[in-house]
């Protein structure tokens, strides 16, 4: 398959150490309005699965560092337990979660996915072509959950040991040591996620020299065992609860996205993968595919 593939030139020699800054050798900083921005229904296809792909994260990522580090571990700490400490300052993270994380999730994703547009114009001035295509910008799945439980999970837990009220009995002091604890924590992942994105940076230099000397292996061990536990495993156990609203959706994707079927809808205009396995999923619940008797998993008829 890799010698059908034909280039519109050849790659340029990567060095052991790069120089991003003399890289773009004076190419224009203007948006290039040669690179055409919709085509049709392949950039309906890659906007429905960016989103589907950036929504499942949040989701997951929402569980895991609300319901699982807030109100499960930290909140159920029975060292934290007297006055509700634990409880209070899941509630203060969760705040923080829902008010600070989300919204800056919202504008990173939209300015990273205009600047990867315009990077992608750049290219196509630099190398005189217009079959350029940006990079998807998205949620780094496999770093968010090594985040969270490495660094926020702990932040947390220190925080409430630094800021532990010495009257738990006082609701206000209670209160306001759990606040303390949650922008504590909240700042030192503001902190670490800063000094990720400089050593991410620093790849930009010596990235190349990583890829030659360290194995395949290495990199995608990490991101194998997260994303078949966080985004397979988990959500296909959901999928097994719920077989009536989720199996259709899953063929859906199974057939689209490894069985190259196209849902057509008129002539060439065809429907996202992505979007027709939510919209059929919206549908059968809305049908009554979510309804289910006291005490069952999952529903026990359609309607």
């Amino acid at each position: 398959m890799a010698e059908e593939l034909k280039l519109s030139q050849e790659k340029p020699p990567r060095r052991w150490i790069e120089n991003p800054f003399g890289w773009w050798q004076g190419t224009s900083l203007a948006w290039n309005s040669k690179v055409t921005i919709w085509n049709g229904t392949g950039e309906a296809e890659a906007l429905s699965e960016l989103f589907v792909d950036n929504l499942g994260s949040l989701l997951g990522t929402t569980t895991a560092c609300v319901h699982q580090i807030g109100y499960a571990i930290v909140g159920r700490n029975e060292d934290l337990a007297a006055g509700d400490y634990g409880l209070q300052i899941a509630k203060e993270w969760e705040k923080i979660y829902f008010t600070r994380n989300i919204p800056g999730c919202a504008f990173s994703l939209l300015l990273g996915n205009l600047f990867y547009a315009w990077q992608a114009g750049r290219l196509g001035n630099k190398e005189g072509r217009t079959d350029v295509t940006a990079q998807p910008y998205g949620i780094a799945t496999t770093g968010i959950y090594i985040t969270l439980f490495a660094i926020q999970l702990p932040a947390l837990l220190a925080g409430a040991e630094i800021y532990k009220p010495s009257d738990p009995l006082d609701a206000a002091e209670v209160q306001h040591a759990a606040y303390s604890a949650a922008e504590y924590a909240w700042k030192v992942s503001v902190a670490c996620n800063f000094l990720l994105g400089i050593c991410e940076m620093l790849g930009a230099l010596c990235g190349e020299t990583i890829r030659k000397l360290a194995p395949t292996a290495a990199f995608y061990a990490p991101m194998t065992g997260v994303g078949f536990v966080f985004l397979a495993f988990v959500p296909m156990l959901t999928i097994a609860q719920e077989p009536m609203m989720c199996l259709i959706p899953l063929l859906i994707v199974f057939n689209g996205f490894f069985g190259g079927v196209r849902y057509k809808l008129i002539g060439k205009l065809t429907i996202p993968i992505g979007f027709l396995a939510m919209a059929s999923a919206s549908m059968a619940g809305w049908l009554g595919a979510c309804s289910r008797s006291h005490g069952t998993l999952g529903a026990e008829k359609l309607g």
